[in-house]
């Protein structure tokens, strides 16, 4: 969603699950992410 431009709308046709449940997913994804980047220095 986030590297190809893809709507939410879209991605929950491909993975055939609720729009709430991408929105929460990429949230969450996004934020385990960050607190990983964090910890190994290369984003502040």
């Amino acid at each position: 969603m986030h590297f190809d431009g893809s709507s939410v709308a879209r991605v929950s046709q491909i993975l055939d699950i609720p729009e709430g449940t991408v929105k929460s997913r990429s949230y969450y994804a996004l934020r385990a992410l960050r607190r990983a980047l964090l910890v190994r220095g290369i984003v502040s």
